[in-house]
């Protein structure tokens, strides 16, 4: 079953989304928004899915869309999209997401992109994606978001005094040679 984006705000985003200072990430995902034809793109998919009244609906064709499309231009891997969608206001404006919809989990994305791998679909979609931006002279320059990850180093060992003192003795015999 193919899933549908919800057509109104909640109160919570409306509150948001009337903010008048934006990051510059965020305007320019609105003026791509803007450049691409969403719809086109995503008639072209939906008949790789079945419509069907059983399971639960999938996530929306155009959020998929969407979430490959930044994938692309910010160089993202499956988890790494997930957690930015999360994390960014922008990300999930571009989406359409209200924050009472839950954000797609990685292995959604995956699947969804392995779907359109396997038609020959995926290079098709970027080719009219990147022709869309290129007819209204916008030059696409990917990206990549920084994640700083902390990671516990492992202990070092103690150098034992028999090492050094094996070391002193063959610096004294060499400089005795020399």
């Amino acid at each position: 079953m193919i899933g549908k984006p919800k057509s109104q705000l909640s109160f919570l985003d409306s509150v948001f989304y009337t903010r008048r200072k934006r990051s510059r990430s965020d305007r320019l995902l609105e003026q791509i928004d803007e450049f691409i034809d969403w719809k086109q793109l995503e008639k072209e998919i939906e008949p790789l899915y079945k419509r069907s009244r059983r399971g639960r609906p999938t996530v929306p064709i155009i959020y998929s869309l969407k979430c490959l499309f930044l994938q692309y231009l910010y160089n993202l891997s499956d988890p790494q999209l997930e957690d930015a969608l999360i994390d960014r206001l922008s990300f999930q404006r571009f989406l359409g997401i209200s924050f009472e919809e839950e954000i797609p989990d990685f292995t959604t994305i995956w699947r969804f992109r392995e779907r359109l791998a396997k038609s020959g679909v995926l290079e098709k979609l970027f080719e009219q994606i990147i022709n869309m931006l290129e007819e209204k002279q916008l030059i696409l320059r990917r990206g990549t978001l920084i994640d700083a990850s902390i990671i516990k180093a492992a202990r070092r060992p103690k150098k034992r005094r028999e090492d050094k003192q094996d070391n002193s003795k063959n610096k004294n015999k060499e400089e005795g040679s020399a």
